[in-house]
């Protein structure tokens, strides 16, 4: 904390540094897609990669923090939805409460 004229300020109001490449995860860094253990190769990392260029490119390109972690989390509905509809057209009964 930091005293101003008698006032004490949060640490929080003090400017914090950005993490170095090298700290920062792959993914952070835009070097993979997803965390370990996932194959880009399958049929749902390649439809995953392509709605997420997609909604990407709608935004203007070049996402904030904020705007890439919302982009991904519909990404990921967008695929999720996909695979129950395909499942729903093949017969299988859908369970939304799962």
């Amino acid at each position: 904390m930091l005293e101003n004229g008698g006032e004490i300020l949060p640490s929080s109001s003090r400017s914090k540094g950005v993490a170095k490449p090298e700290a920062r995860s792959r993914v952070s860094n835009g070097k993979d897609l997803f965390l370990e253990g996932v194959d880009g190769r399958s049929v749902l990392a390649r439809r995953y990669r392509d709605i997420l260029s997609q909604l990407t490119s709608d935004i203007g390109g070049d996402p904030s923090e904020a705007q890439s972690i919302i982009i991904r989390r519909a990404t990921q509905l967008a695929v999720w939805c996909e695979q129950a509809e395909a499942e729903a057209a093949g017969g299988k009964a859908l369970n939304i409460g799962e």
